[in-house]
């Protein structure tokens, strides 16, 4: 049996569970509309005034957000249901095209690489007779089509230690991971505390109590210097800084 054989075995569309994600979409945007004209009604923390006024606000964002995390489990829900009956079809696909389409894509690499070569075995004769270089920038197949030639500049890292530092990127993930492990100081960098809200659909006291409200300040003896990390800590900054130039 070949690769395009394995159609066969490829599963047809469940119709009826198309036409139900079909129904559910067009309900949901409906609803998400509303919801969202909801949110846009809610209004920026500096327009309130008082803590009675605060108090309602806060509430009724609180009440939002469960609408929307609830909404959003919904679409998930719909959007797992057609997906379970078009997933096995689609790995199937994928696999036929994959047989089919890496080796060219393998070969195609190939190519390109003698290509380049010749082009510079032919440039070094030219050089050796004192010839003109060859300057053509596209090569046409026998049977149609052609091939664009170009020169591009690339590059390789040689030598860290000497890169200048406006070339080196922030490690932000080794910088999360410090701040989460309690670093509070990294020069040139503002550690600062966020409020976050977490909402839980399940209708947990202990889940939804405490959105909104202020996060623990955690000081130098909870997870900073001083606490017993500080080696973790020190090994999480080392990770953000560039190599010595030594």
């Amino acid at each position: 049996m070949n690769h395009i054989d394995n159609v066969a075995i490829v599963p047809a569309i469940d119709r009826e569970g198309w036409l139900r994600f079909i129904t559910h979409a067009e309900t949901f945007k409906a609803t998400v509309d509303h919801l969202i004209e909801q949110i846009a009604s809610l209004p920026p923390g500096e327009e309130l005034t008082s803590d009675e006024a605060i108090s309602t606000y806060q509430q009724q964002a609180v009440d939002l957000g469960l609408d929307v995390r609830r909404m959003l489990v919904r679409i998930k829900e719909a959007q797992d249901e057609i997906s379970r009956s078009l997933k096995h079809a689609i790995t199937k696909i994928n696999d036929i095209v994959a047989k089919i389409r890496d080796p060219l894509e393998a070969g195609q690499v190939t190519i390109k690489a003698r290509i380049a070569e010749y082009i510079d075995v032919l440039h070094l004769h030219q050089i050796i007779r004192k010839e003109p270089l060859y300057t053509e920038t596209t090569v046409r197949g026998t049977s149609g089509g052609k091939v664009q030639l170009r020169t591009v500049w690339v590059w390789q890292v040689e030598d860290e230690k000497l890169v200048p530092d406006v070339w080196w990127q922030l490690n932000e993930q080794a910088i999360s991971a410090a701040v989460k492990g309690g670093i509070r100081h990294i020069p040139g960098i503002h550690i600062y505390e966020k409020t976050e809200s977490a909402f839980y659909s399940g209708g947990s006291d202990e889940d939804t109590s405490r959105i909104g409200s202020r996060v623990p300040r955690k000081g130098i003896g909870r997870g900073g210097f001083g606490s017993g990390n500080e080696g973790q800590a020190q090994s999480a900054i080392e990770k953000v800084e560039k190599p010595s130039k030594k």
